[in-house]
C-alpha cells in the first residue's frame, strides 16, 4: 500500500476505484488525484506547483461545501474547478456529484447578452441571474432551443 509511504495511520479505501476514475475522465496531474486527498488531511508537505496548490485549494473549498442534490447548484460548485479538484472530492466523499458535474459540464446556454439587448432589455447584473434562471431550466431540459431559452428570458424579465 504506497499510501503507508507517507501516513501511519489506517485507510479506509475510496467507493470509487481511482484508476476507473481517471481513465474515464483523463488529468494531467494523476498523481494528485491519488495522493491529493493524503497532503490535504494529513499536513503533508509536497513541492507544488502554482497550478497544483490550486487544486488542493479548490478541492478544500469543495469539500467545504454543503453541495445538495440540485443539477443548477452542482453545476456552479464544479464550474471553474480542475478535473483534478472535482475527482478528489468525489474519491475522498463517495459523492456522485463531481459525477454528476461531468455529465451536464456541456450544457450550456445558448442566450448571450447581445441577445438581451435585442429584446429591448438594457444591461444590468439581472443579465447574469436570467442566464442563471435559463441555466437552471436547460440542465433539467438540455433540449430547449436558443428559441425557447428567449422565452424563458422574456419570462423572466416580465414581458
Amino acid at each position: 500500500n504506497i499510501y503507508r509511504l507517507l501516513i501511519k495511520k489506517e485507510i479506509t479505501p475510496p467507493k470509487y476505484n481511482i484508476e476507473e476514475l481517471v481513465n474515464k475522465y483523463p488529468v494531467k496531474n494523476i498523481w494528485l488525484v491519488y495522493l491529493g486527498w493524503l497532503i490535504s488531511d494529513n499536513n503533508i508537505s509536497l513541492p507544488m506547483t502554482k497550478k497544483e496548490q490550486k487544486i488542493i485549494d479548490d478541492y478544500k473549498i469543495l469539500i467545504s461545501s454543503d453541495i445538495q442534490n440540485d443539477l443548477f447548484e452542482i453545476y456552479k460548485c464544479f464550474e471553474n474547478k480542475s478535473k483534478e479538484s472535482i475527482l478528489l472530492y468525489t474519491i475522498t466523499t463517495g459523492k456522485d456529484y463531481g459525477l454528476k458535474y461531468f455529465e451536464i459540464s456541456n450544457i450550456k446556454v445558448a442566450v448571450n447578452g447581445n441577445d438581451l439587448q435585442a429584446l429591448g432589455i438594457n444591461p444590468s447584473k439581472k443579465y447574469s441571474e436570467c442566464l442563471d434562471f435559463i441555466l437552471s431550466e436547460k440542465l433539467n431540459n438540455p433540449e430547449i432551443t436558443k428559441s425557447e431559452e428567449l422565452n424563458l428570458a422574456k419570462q423572466f424579465f416580465g414581458l
